[in-house]
């Protein structure tokens, strides 16, 4: 099964050889490519709504991985007992949803989180919050990868448990990644840019408003332009 250029970036950072976990599977395209092309050994699919989870079933069906892939209907994190032996020690993955929503989904299976040696994450909005959980729960990142597809831009973070306390990321290791940053990252840099011109006309339209403007306006224009002033310091090291 052909990947989205997003789901290929999430599966590149995915360690081989282990079994998958899919929170919000929808189609279970990610788990389906995997275990077809013998990357991952075998996987569990989950989804909060019955919908998805037969969507799922049927492309596992006509996969013929009905042995390797399971599904389960779930909120979140799957719980212990649907984490059986041949799962544990697994990477979970969780592909297309908020970064609110992902870190709410961690906090409440903060208790099964040892059962996976890795979690990978495509934060789809506010990767700051998500990045911020991470750190709170005691997780390292160790890769991450900026991806466009269809002019748009998916961050894909790789976290590991750490075995001493994780230090607190500074404002802009929050907001674009402290690995990305760190690598100078090309598609990182696209996407900086264009945040940045957005960020631009927003202020300049605001502007224009004078003493039209309402005291909500000048909050948001205030906001605005420190985004813009970190916008312009971070690229100025990319």
């Amino acid at each position: 099964m052909l990947l989205s250029e997003r789901l290929e970036g999430v599966a590149s950072l995915i360690t081989a050889g282990i079994p998958v976990i899919d929170v919000g599977t929808d189609h279970a395209y990610l788990p389906v490519s995997l275990v077809g092309r013998g990357y991952t050994p075998y996987a569990l699919c989950s989804d909060l709504r019955q919908g998805p989870i037969d969507r799922a079933a049927d492309n596992i069906r006509q996969a013929g991985l009905e042995d390797r892939i399971r599904t389960v209907r779930c909120d979140g994190v799957p719980p212990a007992e649907a984490l059986t032996e041949d799962l544990r020690g697994g990477a979970l993955v969780m592909a297309g949803m908020g970064g609110p929503l992902m870190a709410s989904i961690l906090e409440k299976a903060a208790d099964r989180l040892g059962f996976f040696s890795e979690i990978i994450a495509e934060p789809q909005s506010d990767a700051a919050a998500f990045r911020r959980c991470l750190v709170n729960l005691g997780f390292r990142i160790t890769d991450e990868k900026m991806v466009k597809e269809e002019n748009k831009f998916y961050p894909i973070i790789r976290t590991v448990k750490a075995e001493e306390p994780v230090p607190a990321l500074k404002e802009a290791a929050l907001a674009f990644g402290p690995c990305l940053l760190a690598a100078k990252d090309p598609v990182l840099k696209a996407c900086l840019e264009k945040q940045l011109a957005v960020n631009e006309a927003l202020i300049r339209q605001l502007s224009d408003l004078g003493d039209k403007a309402s005291a909500q306006t000048e909050k948001r224009l205030s906001r605005l332009t420190e985004e813009g002033r970190l916008l312009t310091a971070v690229l100025a090291g990319l």
